[in-house]
């Protein structure tokens, strides 16, 4: 009969505990269960310009982008992203010309966003996509002006050489800065992942590099 009454206490001790506990818990709204369309979730976004410098096998290679997506709660965007990009033509013995890389990729960004709220904090995007890499004539704008017509340069054969088909991995990190209310700057380092690619007069991994640069992102964060 002790015993009983001894378990019969400690349940209803324990539970009282339990209770207690619970009570506390639902006067904090931080211990609520947050929910995807809670009314304090919030949804922005934004558009960014993008310029990135890079150096491949002793050439310049220089990225131009525009990327654009939705910012979930302040601290992680997702959207849609297009880049070109073109490297420093080198005069190529086989076609007694000068010839360079150049090509363009489109695809989805993941961007995670540490303390956004705070005047100078990080991302880390990272971008997948697709697309094309030329090996290209360069024009000669001089040339073109005096010797050249339109038809000229369209009928070359030899102004693409070859193209390939690429797929693209860029991961990188930003470090931003909050200069109004809508506007922000980041300062970045990226690498990007590509396949080896056989364009003439270049490397297998021509498209692999690292590459610094600037966004000027435009929205409500």
């Amino acid at each position: 009969m002790k015993r009983n009454i001894l378990i019969l206490i400690s349940v209803f001790f324990c539970t009282f505990i339990f209770a207690q506990q619970d009570s506390t818990q639902q006067k904090s709204p931080d211990s609520e269960i947050r929910t995807l369309l809670s009314s304090n979730y919030t949804i922005g976004g934004y558009g960014g310009i993008n310029v990135k410098y890079g150096n491949v096998d002793g050439k310049y290679n220089w990225d131009f982008g525009f990327r654009a997506g939705a910012i979930f709660n302040h601290k992680v965007a997702v959207g849609l992203g297009v880049y070109g990009f073109v490297q420093e033509p080198k005069f190529d013995t086989s076609y007694n010309y000068d010839y360079g890389v150049q090509g363009g990729y489109a695809g989805l960004f993941f961007e995670p966003i540490l303390l956004p709220k705070f005047p100078i904090h990080v991302s880390f995007p990272i971008f997948c996509g697709i697309g094309g890499a030329s090996y290209v004539k360069k024009l000669d704008w001089k040339e073109k002006n005096h010797n050249w017509d339109d038809d000229d340069w369209n009928n070359d054969p030899d102004k693409i050489v070859k193209t390939e088909f690429i797929w693209v991995i860029e991961p990188g990190a930003e470090i931003e800065l909050n200069v109004f209310k809508h506007f922000r700057v980041a300062f970045d380092v990226h690498y990007r992942f590509a396949p080896d690619v056989s364009l003439p007069n270049n490397k297998k991994d021509v498209l692999r590099n690292f590459s610094t640069g600037m966004t000027l992102k435009f929205g409500k964060f």
